[in-house]
């Protein structure tokens, strides 16, 4: 991965929080090689710890200019850049199933107890109301960037995924919310499949994923996209 571009954006499933220690060549990489990098959690940075150890806003400095951030914004020439996970909302009739078939409901704690979809759908609704908050504060001429992890859409969905009951545990649907609030760009993550560019109302929705490559994941995936 060349070091282009002046912000590196990471936008989650990088390394579990309690594995960090294993990818210091990771960071000290990034860190020479691109001017700032930001990095949001995915739900894999949550293995094997408790979400509230980090969850709401915070933001952390792993390098000097290598930020670990959520619920955040920064102001970028004329972008603000807002940074969240998201998350999804899980409905009641699909909240068994998705208990069963998901990891994060059992390797992810939630004050000692296993996580929940109750507790998914209280940190999705805190997340979309900051990401609302942010674009609603953007002034006239000012542009805006979303950045998540999790799935703003099921548009341009990957095929092998549609119609899968695990789905409210990747993508929500705020195409409404997208087209009302207009932001410039939403880039994405996740599902580990890259989709081409798309756009919803005004909005490109972009993605840019490695996945697991010995699951043969990462075909589409660009170590050298810009965003512009």
């Amino acid at each position: 991965m060349e070091g282009k571009g002046d912000i590196l954006i990471l936008a989650g499933d990088i390394i579990p929080f309690s594995m960090m220690h294993a990818a210091d060549n990771f960071f000290d990489y990034v860190s020479d090689n691109f001017e700032i990098t930001y990095w949001i959690p995915g739900n894999h940075e949550y293995y094997q710890s408790d979400i509230n150890e980090r969850s709401g806003s915070f933001q952390e400095q792993i390098r000097d200019n290598v930020i670990l951030l959520n619920n955040k914004s920064i102001q970028f020439h004329d972008y603000k850049i807002i940074f969240s996970t998201l998350w999804t909302s899980i409905e009641d009739q699909y909240a068994n199933d998705i208990k069963r078939g998901m990891n994060d409901f059992r390797v992810i704690k939630d004050d000692g107890l296993s996580l929940r979809p109750k507790k998914y759908n209280q940190l999705h609704e805190d997340c979309l109301s900051f990401i609302q908050k942010e674009l609603e504060e953007c002034s006239e001429n000012e542009k805006s960037i979303v950045i998540t992890h999790h799935v703003p859409t099921k548009i341009n969905y990957p095929l092998k995924y549609q119609g899968s009951i695990l789905n409210e545990a990747f993508a929500v649907e705020l195409d409404d919310f997208i087209k009302e609030f207009k932001p410039n760009y939403w880039i994405y993550g996740h599902h580990h499949a890259n989709r081409k560019d798309f756009q919803i109302g005004e909005s490109q929705l972009m993605t840019n994923q490695l996945g697991y490559i010995d699951l043969q994941e990462q075909g589409g995936f660009k170590p050298d996209r810009l965003i512009f």
